[in-house]
């Protein structure tokens, strides 16, 4: 999912997926991206599984995604 979206953010929407369930992989995609993002309270609670930088080549993100799911 992406980090911006119009009525509900990437991190916000994680956070109420893991209410629901806690198993689902859930890959962030966004265009703002910092070093150790993942590593900030915010994200920690999001309980993301990944996430990766735009722009990205669709082979990144099937690679990314064959990752998340053979965990």
């Amino acid at each position: 999912m992406d980090l911006c979206m119009p009525s509900l953010d990437g991190i916000r929407l994680a956070k109420k997926i893991r209410e629901v369930n806690t198993k689902i992989k859930i890959l962030l995609i966004t265009a703002f991206y910092f070093n150790d993002m993942l590593d900030t309270e915010e994200y920690r609670e999001a309980k993301l599984s990944g996430l990766i930088q735009k722009p990205t080549k669709l082979s990144e993100l099937r690679q990314r995604m064959i990752e998340l799911l053979s965990e």
